[in-house]
């Protein structure tokens, strides 16, 4: 009976577009519309191809307030009503038309939350209606638990919501029930974080100045634990650097996307270091100047100490640690022995040279 005597109010209003059915407007500022006028426009613009029929839990929202001169097509209206509360759920029946139902969310949510709905499988196409469904999403890559409880905490932050969410361990499938548009929406995050790891490839690095047990553990410091992401990627996306102490080899094992980063590491790490070279020696035998006179004084001058045999500062730093330079005079071979790296022995040299001449002649 109800629904008759709503059904009489379903008559022409002077809220028309002029194109039917493609605009609802309002033309007086702050126009106080209620649901059930809004819904006799729509009846009237389709004429039969779709009948909208108002539960009578639409009696109790309130009317919508215009504050502005406003033309809205069907969708921009009904994404209106849902912000109002109207949730609009088409029906396609057998002779072709389409039955829309208007309902206030919050008094129908929890009604609607059991009732039975069509089910589609994850590649079925839903219907162009929006009406309630439940579809099956697999999660084949990614940690399904931590998907889900994505999925249900956003849907369950609308107090008002019909639609839920199920995980069933063990199946790596999430169920999905709701109208037909939050099920698309929500399918697409799913799809979006269900991706498929990196592609792992392995590289083998033959190491030419840095011990391969030294340099697999401390890429394995650097890159330890997983290459997760937010979804929970597989332990696929683990990083893993052996080495081989018989040939000096790294093994390593990574997403292809971090691979050039890890070799970069891996060759600064294997970098020749010649601040740390071994000490050589060296003989420089001198054609004018005696070595004993000589030793001491570019002792002196290298290091800034007098002693006649010393060595190099040592730098406060550890790991630039210089081999010792010494230089020592030998006075029968009228020589210098000296202990340096390569670098040190050009520049000392290079010193001598200079000062090894001969001293100028006086002719009596």
């Amino acid at each position: 009976m109800r629904w008759a005597i709503l059904a009489l109010f379903f008559l022409p209003l002077s809220l028309l577009a002029k194109e039917p059915r493609v605009k609802f407007v309002v033309q007086k500022e702050g126009a106080r519309i209620p649901i059930l006028q809004i819904l006799q426009d729509l009846n009237y613009q389709f004429r039969g191809e779709k009948v909208f029929i108002p539960h009578p839990t639409v009696l109790s929202v309130p009317p919508i307030v215009f504050h502005s001169t406003v033309e809205l097509s069907y969708e921009e209206l009904k994404t209106l009503l849902s912000v109002h509360g109207v949730e609009l759920i088409e029906q396609k029946t057998k002779d072709g038309r389409i039955l829309v139902v208007a309902y206030s969310k919050v008094s129908l949510a929890t009604a609607l939350r059991a009732i039975a709905t069509p089910f589609f499988g994850p590649s079925e196409k839903l219907p162009e209606e929006n009406v309630l469904v439940t579809q099956v999403f697999p999660v084949r890559y990614v940690d399904p638990n931590r998907v889900f409880a994505l999925i249900r905490n956003m849907i369950f932050s609308n107090p008002a919501r019909i639609g839920n969410a199920f995980f069933v361990p063990g199946a790596k499938v999430i169920i999905l029930r709701d109208l037909k548009r939050n099920v698309e929406y929500y399918g697409k995050i799913i799809q979006a974080l269900d991706t498929p790891p990196e592609e792992q490839v392995l590289k083998i690095v033959e190491l030419e100045n840095a011990k391969a047990e030294k340099a697999a553990q401390i890429l394995t410091q650097l890159f330890q634990g997983k290459a997760s992401s937010p979804s929970g990627a597989s332990s696929q996306q683990t990083v893993r650097v052996l080495s081989d102490p018989r040939t000096n080899k790294v093994f390593i094992f990574a997403p292809k996307g971090k691979m050039e980063k890890i070799l970069k590491i891996l060759r600064e790490i294997d970098e020749k270091m010649t601040e740390g070279e071994e000490a050589r020696f060296y003989v420089l035998k001198l054609q004018n100047v005696k070595a004993e006179d000589l030793g001491p004084k570019i002792n002196e001058l290298l290091t800034g100490a007098s002693p006649s045999v010393t060595g190099s500062e040592k730098p406060k730093n550890p790991a630039k640690v210089k081999p010792p330079t010494r230089i020592i005079p030998e006075p029968k071979s009228n020589s210098l022995l000296i202990q340096a790296s390569r670098e040190e022995y050009e520049k000392i040299k290079a010193l001598v040279k200079k000062l090894d001449v001969a001293p100028p002649q006086v002719l009596i």
